[in-house]
């Protein structure tokens, strides 16, 4: 067996440090630490999506500060700090020297992230032997905030597809890295599955180990276990991780998606390690948590060998602490499948997590009985009307029949709108929903809380969006793979007005937004393909902020706040219909033709005050006004509309 790498306990603390994000470009920073104790220059303390001013100075740490003095740890060495309450980073060093433990934190951010890392260099490591990585680790503090977003941590990989480098390299076979995840906790929970992986789509793309499931996106059969994300002062836990079991759900998800190439992905002479990364990362604000890593060691095993037909293993052990394990560890109750019944799942059968159940008639499932620890599996084949009621537990609920109606929602659910032919439905009280699209009709009555989280995620299929009295988090998003391209969404805000602002993301989906009086953010998508795909805006009250990207828009500013931020060129309409007052302030670098129509000329007044346009229905003492805000000409008026170029 021999090591991969260094040990950066026993080697360290003097390791490099990098400057923050330079275009993905890892760049060492000019300033060395000078730190007591040894010098590594095969290990890095990484900061990405950091301001430069929050990237450590490595030659200015704060010594023995006190505020990071830990009952297990001791006094810390070395700290740096930056960043302020709501965006922060942080890195301290513990002793004794050659033991040294590097605690990472971060808080709030955009995948703002601290980590300590390394890259493979010298040989190729190919994963037709046995590679695998201990480290000592513990979640130290944690905080979750409202709304979307999350704080989460785990021992992650590079793997290099053909290395140029490996003994193996066939000139007739692509070259391509990729990221292979291994999550140790996260603040909403169980660690969940996550993959853009794509047929034709792998460079760059990421695999969570828990994405593979017979497939389907979903949790697989090879147990792993996870730290829960609360405070810890014990002993840092022991992490032991399989990375060839890891990479094998990664290689068959591949096959699945690309069978034609199969048997190159399923070759596990074809892989190597490229690198490794460890640490905390935060995508929202109030998210954080900080995490402490002692020795860790890649190791290879060329006496083990490794291939596609190996039995699977467990990918992830922990031997000590308070962990918990991921929910197919346990053993799944399939319950009889029913029909025109109504069924309360139980939760006194020991150690059965996991259910699962079929609905295949006029049914009532009820998953109330159970908490967070247990996880519902539904599958809703009916062709008649059934209803689902969820608790606390974790549902995911797969729609292949026609109607199914869900409500009194709470916990943590997953909907995947699968059937070719339904009209589904949901009221939205609390708890965290995430609905899939993939195909058929699906319709969603906002009456979430505060505290609710609703993401829609586009597909083939049609999604409606009614706010209604909903006051939680609403994130809608279009499609961004081939795979899940072609659908709509309409979106109808409310009329009773909520402190909050609805954020549209686009893709390669048609979008359709009607204000209501809520506030919107639409942000549309820089991707090629979406000039393809279509956004129709009505602004009936509220406040809307749109950022432009390569889709046509439609505005019909009726009454609100309308304000367009153009950063591309495309086609581009603005209609106000005279129905009322509205305020349109246009802010581009470019080119903006702004059109007014089912207005008769005769029957506008257009005046000019500072640059801007004041246009008035003489009839109906409407009235559109349109900021000039780059103070440039207006166009003249032209036959039956009004043309406003920028």
């Amino acid at each position: 067996m021999k090591n991969i790498c260094t040990d950066p306990s026993i080697t360290g603390p003097n390791l490099k440090f990098n400057l923050g994000d330079h275009d993905g470009q890892l760049i060492q920073h000019p300033n060395l630490p000078n730190m007591e104790g040894g010098k590594d220059q095969d290990w890095w303390f990484l900061q990405w999506h950091t301001p430069t001013s929050d990237v450590f100075d490595p030659s200015q740490p704060i010594m023995n500060n006190p505020a990071d003095y830990d009952a297990l740890l001791g006094d810390a060495l070395y700290s740096w700090h930056t960043g302020n309450s709501e965006e922060s980073s942080g890195l301290v060093v513990y002793g004794p020297e050659k033991d040294y433990t590097y605690r990472l934190s971060v808080n709030g951010g955009n995948i703002r992230d601290v980590f300590l890392s390394y890259y493979v260099k010298g040989r190729s490591f190919t994963f037709d032997h046995l590679i695998k990585l201990s480290v000592y680790q513990r979640i130290r503090t944690v905080s979750v905030g409202q709304g979307f977003g999350a704080a989460y941590t785990g021992n992650c990989f590079t793997v290099v597809f053909n290395d140029p480098e490996s003994p193996y390299y066939n000139t007739d076979l692509p070259v391509f890295g990729m990221f292979l995840q291994v999550m140790l906790s996260d603040s909403r929970g169980e660690p969940s599955g996550y993959t853009n992986i794509s047929k034709g789509n792998y460079s760059g793309a990421i695999f969570n180990a828990n994405s593979y499931h017979n497939g389907r996106d979903g949790i697989n059969d090879a147990a792993r276990q996870y730290i829960l994300f609360k405070e810890d002062k014990g002993e840092l836990h022991h992490v032991e991780i399989n990375l060839n079991q890891a990479l094998l759900q990664m290689a068959k998800y591949m096959a699945d998606k690309d069978p034609d190439n199969a048997a190159i992905f399923l070759d596990m002479k074809n892989w190597s390690l490229g690198s490794y990364y460890t640490g905390p990362e935060s995508d929202s604000v109030g998210n954080a948590m900080s995490v402490d890593t002692a020795h860790p060691i890649l190791t290879y095993d060329e006496s083990q060998i490794f291939s596609a037909s190996s039995p699977e293993g467990q990918i992830q052990i922990i031997d000590n602490g308070d962990y918990g394990y991921y929910t197919n560890a346990f053993k799944t109750v399939t319950l009889p499948s029913i029909k025109n019944k109504i069924i309360y799942i139980p939760n006194n059968l020991p150690n059965h997590r996991k259910y699962e159940v079929t609905s295949n008639g006029n049914d009532t499932i009820d998953t109330t009985n159970l908490n967070s620890d247990y996880e519902v599996v539904i599958n809703a084949n009916n062709k008649s009307y059934s209803t689902v009621i969820t608790g606390d537990c974790k549902n995911t609920i797969y729609l292949n029949g026609d109607y199914t109606y869900i409500r009194n929602i709470s916990g943590q659910n997953d909907i995947y709108c699968q059937g070719q032919q339904y009209y589904n439905s949901m009221t939205f009280f609390d708890g965290s929903v995430n609905i899939y699209s993939h195909a058929g009709r699906f319709n969603v009555l906002d009456s979430g809380k505060k505290t609710s989280k609703l993401v829609l995620n586009a597909g083939k299929g049609f999604i409606s969006y009614s706010v209604n009295d909903g006051q939680g988090s609403v994130l809608v998003k279009g499609a961004t793979t081939d795979e899940t391209a072609g659908g709509s969404q309409h979106i109808y805000g409310g009329y009773a007005f909520q402190e909050r602002t609805i954020r549209v993301v686009g893709g390669l989906t048609n979008q359709t937004i009607q204000t209501g009086v809520e506030n919107f953010e639409v942000i549309s998508s820089l991707e090629g393909k979406a000039k393809d795909y279509t956004t129709s805006i009505i602004v009936t009250g509220g406040r809307l902020e749109y950022s432009s990207g390569n889709c046509d828009a439609t505005f019909d500013n009726q009454d609100g706040y309308l304000n367009i931020q153009l950063n591309h060129i495309n086609n581009y309409q603005i209609s106000t219909n005279m129905q009322g007052n509205a305020i349109t302030e246009i802010n581009s670098k470019n080119l903006l033709i702004a059109t007014l129509y089912n207005v008769n000329q005769s029957d506008l007044l257009v005046s000019y005050k500072d640059n801007n346009a004041y246009i008035a229905n003489k009839k109906s003492k409407a009235q559109c006004i349109i900021l000039n805000r780059k103070n440039v000409s207006l166009a003249q008026i032209e036959p039956n509309k009004v043309n406003i170029v920028f």
